[in-house]
């Protein structure tokens, strides 16, 4: 019975691994991607080029317990349902503010709201960098901005 389970595992990546030749146009013979390896299975032989993003966000926001994690480029912070967090409160504008992840860090953008965007107790009216542990404040919502480089969970003793 365990022969049958095997044997539908590798007819499957068999099948897979053709389709993906298909795609990337990859001869068997003369493989750029992906070569066989007679007995054993497949090995990927591309060079491998570029900058892979990180695994996890570097950057993340806290709001009411949830954690929102924060992607490189624009997070946009207000009522409109497409916002990386959307806050539904009446005074949050649509597009209230955005958070903007580089690798040089995080800055925190007021997009013209009426009620404000506050880092601490300073309103925010061009851009401002963001440290880990920041208190953000858009309209009378507060958040806290929290880094990656933050310590892990201790386990209390006791």
């Amino acid at each position: 019975m365990a022969g049958v389970g095997l044997t539908d595992f590798e007819h499957g990546l068999n099948k897979a691994v053709n389709k993906l030749r298909r795609a990337l146009d990859d001869l068997t013979d003369e493989p750029r991607y992906v070569e066989t390896l007679p007995r054993r299975g497949y090995r990927f032989v591309a060079p491998v080029a570029g900058v892979l993003p990180p695994r996890s966000a570097a950057f993340r926001l806290v709001h009411e317990g949830r954690t929102v994690p924060l992607a490189a480029g624009v997070n946009l912070i207000g009522r409109d349902p497409g916002a990386v967090l959307c806050l539904d409160a009446s005074s949050v504008s649509r597009r209230h503010a955005e958070v903007v992840v580089t690798d040089r860090g995080a800055v925190l953008r007021d997009l013209g709201s009426k009620n404000g965007t506050f880092r601490g107790e300073a309103r925010v009216s061009d851009e401002v960098a963001l440290a880990d542990g920041d208190e953000i404040r858009i309209g009378t919502v507060r958040l806290q901005f929290l880094s990656a480089t933050r310590e892990s969970t201790v386990t209390a003793s006791g």
